[in-house]
C-alpha cells in the first residue's frame, strides 16, 4: 500500500531523498513513513509530520486520507 506521503511527494515531483532533505529529516525516517503506509504516518511524531507537511507545502492534516 502506497502512503499518502508518497502520493503527495510524487504530485510535487519530489523523490523521497529530496523530501527528506527539504524536511530536514533522515531518508530512513521518510522512507519508513512511505513504506508503512498509514501505519508509518501514525508512528511519526507530530514534529516530524509538521516538517514533512511544510516541505510539501501542506498542512499536517493533509497527509491523512479523508476517507477514514
Amino acid at each position: 500500500m502506497k502512503s499518502r506521503i508518497d502520493e503527495l511527494a510524487r504530485l510535487k515531483g519530489l523523490r523521497m531523498d529530496e523530501l527528506a532533505e527539504a524536511s530536514g529529516l533522515s531518508v530512513v525516517t521518510v522512507r519508513k513513513a512511505r513504506r508503512d503506509g498509514e501505519t508509518g504516518i501514525d508512528t511519526l511524531t507530530l514534529k516530524n509530520l509538521q516538517k514533512i507537511a511544510r516541505a510539501l507545502g501542506l498542512r499536517p492534516k493533509d497527509l491523512f486520507d479523508d476517507a477514514d
